[in-house]
């Protein structure tokens, strides 16, 4: 599911500039926006990052897969059930349990992760909104919040 692991030529450890001080951990992975669903171009080359903003895009590309309903994702793990609570009014606390404990497993598949610090979810109008905060293996704490799907209409 990763390249091999490949030494960055940036061996910064400071986090101002936001990157990853683990430089055995850092990958280059296409920038994507998630709400126009498409991949950032800048000036007319496909954005690439490897900081912070890396993780970031493999929270929310975990949070938003359904587990196991792509081939390219059977058995591994990748993704949540959230897409199972669409049309549901309320969230149980058994699927709440289910659900974090898939983030709280899963996250661990992306090498610059070391925890799940803390975990919500919750439903708002017609989304359905996961928050969470990861310790990275730099020491540094990563907060997202993100829609895991929204019914339109």
């Amino acid at each position: 599911m990763f390249p091999e692991n490949v030494t960055s030529e940036s061996t910064s450890d400071t986090k101002t500039n936001n990157i990853i001080s683990n430089s055995d951990y850092i990958h280059k992975t296409l920038n994507y926006d998630y709400d126009k669903r498409q991949v950032i171009i800048k000036n007319g080359d496909v954005d690439l990052v490897d900081n912070y903003e890396n993780v970031r895009n493999w929270i929310i590309k975990f949070i938003r897969t359904p587990i196991d309903v792509m081939p390219i994702y059977e058995g591994t793990g990748f993704g949540t059930s959230a897409y199972k609570l669409k049309g549901s009014k309320a969230i149980s606390g058994m699927q709440f349990a289910q659900i974090k404990k898939e983030i709280q497993d899963g996250f661990l598949l992306n090498p610059n992760i070391l925890a799940v610090t803390d975990f919500d979810m919750y439903k708002e109008n017609k989304s359905l909104i996961i928050s969470v905060k990861v310790k990275l293996q730099d020491g540094y704490i990563l907060e997202e919040k993100t829609e895991a799907w929204n019914i339109k209409g």
